[in-house]
């Protein structure tokens, strides 16, 4: 089977949304282990609302079908978010030319807008809602002088974008240090300990460890491909 240019892919959802509230992004989603996986298209947004609104609404979602039937995406969902959310997803091997360009025209790793609702988190990658229970990633950025307070940003990410344990790693980490993009240290939470010579419990408080000193670290790297690429993008 041909590949499909990602471009005619955008193009053509560029072209349904117009005349309406919305905005049409593109991301990568993840694998297990944290590499890049599928392309997913989003639409993010309201179909405009004036006095012939079912019609509209109608009439949109009839092309977007018509989209659907054409492309045979991987998988088509309408997710529960703080705005309308479509996401459109194809395989990895199905398209070319990706992302799709000119990258100036439109934003491929964030589309405009955030949550207004506290309790509502979103995804730092695509935007779809993320599980509540699930605690941030805390990132705390390296000092740019040395009497100057650390920039700190949270991230959470959904399933699409998230590999394999994450939800335990976001539990096990207090925090990620970054320096120029790369996290290089992880802030262990507080623990306890028994100590066999003093015959008692050792508590101690949370602790910056360096990378290349975590033992076990696969799923917790798996994560950092996850948090440097976002970084990446999000600060070049």
């Amino acid at each position: 089977m041909d590949k499909i240019d990602s471009n005619v892919i955008y193009n053509e959802l560029d072209e349904l949304t117009k005349g309406h509230q919305l905005d049409v992004g593109y991301v990568r989603t993840i694998e297990l282990e944290g590499e890049l996986k599928d392309h997913k298209f989003i639409l993010k947004g309201w179909v405009e609302n004036n006095n012939n609104c079912n019609e509209i609404t109608e009439n949109f979602f009839v092309k977007l079908s018509n989209f659907i039937t054409k492309y045979k995406p991987k998988q088509n969902k309408l997710h529960n978010s703080t705005k309308g959310y479509i996401s459109i997803i194809f395989d990895k091997e199905k398209l070319k030319n990706y992302p799709p360009e000119p990258d100036k025209k439109y934003n491929t790793h964030r589309l405009s807008g955030k949550a207004k609702n506290n309790f509502v988190y979103e995804c730092s990658n695509c935007q779809s809602r993320t599980d509540e229970s699930i605690p941030p990633l805390k990132i705390k950025y390296k000092s740019k002088g040395q009497y100057m307070d650390c920039d700190t940003e949270e991230l959470r990410f959904c399933t699409d974008c998230s590999p394999v344990n994450y939800d335990k790693v976001a539990r096990h980490w207090n925090g990620y240090g970054v320096d120029n993009n790369t996290v290089t240290h992880v802030l262990a939470r507080p623990w306890k300990e028994y100590d066999d010579n003093r015959n008692l419990i050792k508590e101690h408080d949370e602790k910056w460890i360096s990378i290349s000193e975590i033992e076990n670290i696969s799923y917790t790297k798996y994560v950092i491909k996850v948090i440097e690429r976002y970084l990446e993008k999000t600060n070049s």
